[in-house]
């Protein structure tokens, strides 16, 4: 011992820390095997419940299932993100203002239908209805507004789908 302190405090505390791990490694490998015996115990359970020779085989053909179910989740997982991306360009905002376009016409037979993508992309279609006659115009909207003089109902139309928008965040499963 006297051997040892003169090579001052350093051997003790290399000892005592080479001890520590001793001890650590040894609870660790007891618990281990004490983990491996609950496994080989649940493993002999579910042998003898199926049979040595259909355990095999259908431990085989579920891990062969659960694979295949795996694969054909993340195939559709990529279908959905391009449904979601293909999504933005349909009409998603709809919305129709009735109005008489004449004084002597009743019953609100005139109309401005505005059809609009996510970024307020799409066409406003206005329908005059005279009692002799009725014509249809189509303007384009890009970002909601028009390159043509837009009517009083097309704007509003126009405003009324903007406010209208469906937000399909909420129908999707936390993607992103």
């Amino acid at each position: 011992m006297d051997a040892l302190l003169a090579y001052g405090e350093a051997p003790l505390l290399v000892m005592g820390i080479m001890f520590s791990l001793l001890i650590g490694t040894l609870v660790l490998t007891v618990s281990t095997r004490a983990d491996l015996n609950h496994v080989r115990n649940d493993y002999g359970a579910l042998l003898d419940y199926l049979g040595d020779d259909e355990s095999r085989d259908l431990l085989h053909d579920l891990a062969s299932l659960i694979r295949g179910i795996e694969r054909d989740n993340r195939e559709t997982e990529k279908d959905i993100a391009q449904l979601y991306s293909t999504l933005g360009y349909c009409i998603q905002k709809v919305a129709v203002v009735r109005y008489n376009a004449f004084h002597n016409v009743g019953s609100d037979q005139s109309f401005s239908l505005a059809l609009l993508d996510h970024e307020d992309n799409g066409v406003v279609i206005s329908g005059i209805f005279g009692r002799d006659s009725s014509t249809t115009y189509a303007k384009p909207v890009k970002f909601g507004v028009s390159d043509y003089v837009l009517t009083e109902e097309e704007g509003n139309a126009i405003g009324l789908a903007r406010k209208r928008y469906i937000d399909m965040t909420y129908y999707r499963r936390g993607s992103q």
